[in-house]
């Protein structure tokens, strides 16, 4: 609040708050449009704008703001972190737990220019994601921390780390998502022990409302109640993990000439599960973060063409191509 009054347009929105941004300067037409945010995540604020996509942790985004408020919220901080410290009180911060428990940043906190920071904003993946996603500088030897002798430390590759977690929130293992777009193998996953399931959000999906079950963790992160198989054969994962179906949606790849995915969906219905087939009119991106890349309403899509049973079967009939 103290810092308002440098913020144009400033208002409270909920829990958030609304202003001008004040990096890009938002709209030069329309001077009551503001699109730049302070979101609370976890009991931390960032800031986010809708028009140029920059986006800080509160300290970093005060400093920018107002030099002096930054100064004294660093003495302020120092001196109560210090007095917390003393009296031997745990902090109770889950963003902070999962950062020393991976033993890796997250992506909240590395500079808007970092590679993996900008690789994520060009997939566009929402902000809320970047808390519960990680860097690793070497992949490897990061993996070989996790599940000793198996990986190659010498061999360095910078990954984002995509935490795959059980229903209670206890880690099971880590997908690394390669950086470089010339990398051989874009993804590499981890399971820290050999029968664990590699379904991502399971900790955060909810399985009593629709929810999608799809291939890609970057495509459940596009969808507000979805997980993600880590792969293809999304029908075992899922089985696997011993879910609940009656309200999961299965959704596969736009890719009808595909004989495997073909086949996937095919097993779909006959198990009698939901299934999304893509309409004719989407035409561009063979995933969901495709999609959301050109401009789709994924949400409304799936929502619209969800099928089962014999209308599932009649409409892939109708959309495969092999």
């Amino acid at each position: 609040m103290m810092v308002s009054a440098d913020l144009p347009k400033f208002k409270q929105v909920g829990s958030n708050y609304n202003f001008r941004c004040v990096f890009c300067g938002d709209s030069e037409k329309n001077q009551n449009i503001a699109r730049g945010y302070l979101i609370e995540n976890l009991g931390d604020y960032y800031s986010y704008c809708h028009n140029c996509h920059q986006s800080y942790p509160f300290p970093l985004f005060l400093k920018h703001v107002n030099q002096t408020l930054y100064d004294d919220y660093i003495k302020e901080k120092y001196l109560t972190d210090d007095k917390q410290y003393k009296q031997a009180k745990p902090k109770k911060e889950i963003l902070h737990k999962e950062t020393e428990n991976l033993g890796i940043p997250s992506i909240m906190w590395l500079d808007v220019d970092h590679p993996a920071r900008k690789m994520l904003s060009n997939r566009r993946i929402p902000t809320r994601w970047y808390p519960n996603l990680f860097y690793a500088e070497n992949f490897n030897a990061f993996a070989d921390k996790h599940v000793p002798d198996k990986y190659n430390k010498e061999r360095a590759e910078a990954r984002v780390v995509i935490p795959l977690r059980t229903r209670s929130g206890k880690l099971s293992g880590f997908q690394g998502r390669a950086i470089d777009p010339k990398a051989k193998l874009r993804y590499t996953t981890v399971l820290l022990a050999k029968d664990n399931h590699k379904l991502f959000n399971l900790d955060r999906v909810n399985l009593n409302v629709t929810n999608y079950a799809i291939e890609g963790a970057f495509d459940a992160m596009m969808l507000s109640n979805a997980i993600a198989a880590c792969g293809s054969d999304i029908i075992s994962a899922v089985r696997k993990a011993e879910l609940n179906t009656s309200n999961m949606v299965f959704v596969f790849d736009n890719e009808p000439r595909n004989k495997s995915i073909v086949k996937q969906m095919n097993k779909a219905v006959v198990n009698g599960h939901k299934i999304a087939i893509w309409p004719s009119t989407v035409t561009e991106g063979h995933d969901i973060n495709d999609m959301v890349l050109v401009g789709k309403d994924v949400e409304k899509i799936l929502l619209e063409n969800t099928y089962q049973g014999l209308d599932a079967e009649l409409q892939l009939t109708e959309w495969k191509k092999v």
